[in-house]
């Protein structure tokens, strides 16, 4: 009685094994963290530390569990075998989130050429909230309120607050900018006031106001680099200052001031690089 009873113990735990056998043996998929699908059944497994799964062309791959997201019993063997050993899954685009950002500019406009950097926070998306430097080179624009043909070229550094809103939650969205602040202007071009050995002239130039607002396209990667193309109006103010004296031939002394002003406008577009 006592063998028979040995005899089915032995039975069944060579079935039982036999079974959780076959069912290690069975195709499994096995889902990595970076998107990765592994197909293939599981050769070796040890504890809390990697699994090593053989494909179906026979290539073992050994997987750290640190990169394991799940593996799971493939439930269609029969199209197993036409489907690549390994095959990449395009996660979701993940729009971003609260983080700060740093940006580089290029200006191209009308009588103008310059370079911006910009670094600040993002709120959200229509709260992308910054400070920016930046270095524009000026010749001839369009000008307003001139009281006089003084010339405005000169190298301006503006100094501006800027603020940016995405119009979709999307990898390719519209979005609009506006900025201001203050641009110091330095310039020699002096060259068309007369100087006589009688005179003692001083020409100052200065800066002041600048802004401007773009619209354009945004196009976000999965790693949250983005890149931007907009039609942008550049906008500054300048000002040029001329005093000058002189003794006359009773001895009195003369002398002369004028100033001048205007608010230049600059079409054109800007590239940007961020993230």
């Amino acid at each position: 009685m006592k063998n028979a009873i040995k005899s089915l113990c032995f039975f069944l735990v060579l079935i039982y094994g036999m079974g959780a056998h076959a069912q290690d043996d069975r195709q499994k998929v096995a889902y990595l963290k970076n998107g990765t699908v592994l197909r293939g059944k599981v050769v070796e497994q040890v504890f809390n530390e990697s699994i090593t799964i053989q494909t179906a062309n026979g290539e073992k791959i050994k997987v750290p569990v640190s990169e394991l997201k799940e593996v799971v019993i493939d439930e269609n063997e029969e199209e197993a075998d036409t489907v690549k050993h390994v095959r990449k899954i395009r996660p979701p685009f993940d729009y971003p989130g609260k983080q700060f950002f740093f940006q580089g500019e290029c200006l191209l406009a009308y009588a103008e050429i310059g370079s911006r950097v910009i670094g600040g926070y993002r709120f959200g998306q229509f709260g992308i909230l910054g400070l920016g430097i930046g270095v524009d080179g000026y010749t001839q624009g369009f000008q307003t309120n001139a009281a006089t043909d003084a010339p405005f070229d000169g190298v301006y550094f503006p100094l501006f607050v800027h603020y940016e809103g995405d119009i979709l939650k999307k990898m390719v969205t519209p979005f609009y900018a506006v900025e201001a602040g203050y641009a110091f202007r330095h310039s020699n071009d002096d060259s068309y006031i007369y100087v006589t050995p009688l005179n003692h002239p001083v020409y100052k130039n200065y800066g002041g106001f600048t802004g401007g607002v773009s619209f354009g396209v945004k196009v976000y990667t999965r790693h949250l680099l983005y890149v931007n193309c907009a039609a942008a109006l550049d906008v500054k103010q300048a000002g040029d200052k001329y005093t000058n004296y002189y003794y006359n031939s009773i001895g009195e002394k003369i002398s002369l001031a004028y100033s001048s002003a205007s608010f230049l406008f600059m079409p054109g577009l800007k590239i940007t690089v961020g993230f």
